[in-house]
């Protein structure tokens, strides 16, 4: 294995990049920093910190804990934009921190959330992320391949 096959886009990772083609949700596209990026894991630290040992099981946290943590992480530490999220009557839903929170917290929205975590692992694992001169970052995985499978570049 090439050492480069093992790299990882830093700067990406740290300040978003844009990726389309998350699986199940055709046409949204999301810009996101990494999954564990260094204001995440300070966020996560401080939170994890703060729970009340009374809601660790066996030293654990309670699902329900977990998730919340997991939710601010997300919305303060992931999620940048949005492109794509139209309402039902088809008018665009312009990114805002308000609304991405009820996105991440609603259990109806449980697919977008899925999303915006399935990109930040995309981003944070530095999956083929390439720049493309009209639209910025953009990280695209093959089409139909399996998780891990890369698409080879053209040219």
């Amino acid at each position: 294995m090439k050492l480069s096959d093992l790299e990882v886009d830093a700067d990406a990772v740290e300040k978003g990049a844009w990726v389309d083609d998350i699986p199940d949700v055709q046409g949204l596209r999301l810009k996101v920093r990494g999954a564990y990026n260094n204001e995440w894991r300070r966020m996560q630290a401080k939170l994890l910190e703060s729970v009340p040992r009374k809601k660790k099981v066996g030293g654990r946290l309670e699902q329900e804990e977990n998730d919340a943590i997991m939710t601010k992480c997300l919305l303060n530490c992931c999620l940048l934009d949005w492109d794509g999220l139209d309402d039902k009557d088809g008018t665009v839903i312009p990114y805002s921190k308000e609304k991405a929170r009820e996105l991440l917290t609603d259990p109806r929205y449980k697919r977008f959330r899925d999303s915006v975590i399935w990109a930040a692992q995309v981003v944070g694992d530095g999956l083929e992320v390439q720049t493309d001169d009209t639209l910025g970052n953009l990280v695209k995985l093959s089409d139909g391949n399996t998780v891990g499978e890369h698409k080879k570049k053209a040219g």
